[in-house]
């Protein structure tokens, strides 16, 4: 995200979109695999409604304010900015990763 926002050359920041891309999807298989594998069969189509949902208002919401914020200050700014919070989600959820337990909640009848 620091770079892509940093890089005025194409080829570069089509680069970095490709190895960004990678990595979302590489997290995506990891999550829908954890899903599927700690839900009960009959919960999935509800978590993943509901999954849907939080992704489509979360993306809708950041995109109105990205360009907001855009319109407030340049483009670089905004995503140094992101970079910075994404870096400290990142350090926050490996400095808590001991606390992460996945609880099974498959139905015992």
């Amino acid at each position: 995200t620091f770079l892509f926002g940093l890089t005025a050359v194409p080829w570069i920041a089509l680069f970095l979109s490709f190895a960004f891309g990678v990595g979302e999807q590489l997290k995506s298989i990891v999550m829908q695999t954890l899903l599927q594998t700690n839900a009960a069969a009959e919960q999935l189509p509800k978590i993943y409604s509901a999954q849907s949902a939080l992704l489509s208002l979360t993306f809708g919401l950041s995109s109105l304010l990205v360009g907001y914020l855009i319109e407030l200050a340049n483009v670089q700014t905004v995503f140094s900015v992101s970079a910075l919070i994404l870096l400290g989600s990142a350090g926050y959820a490996y400095i808590r990763r001991g606390n992460l337990k996945l609880q099974s909640f498959h139905n015992s009848d």
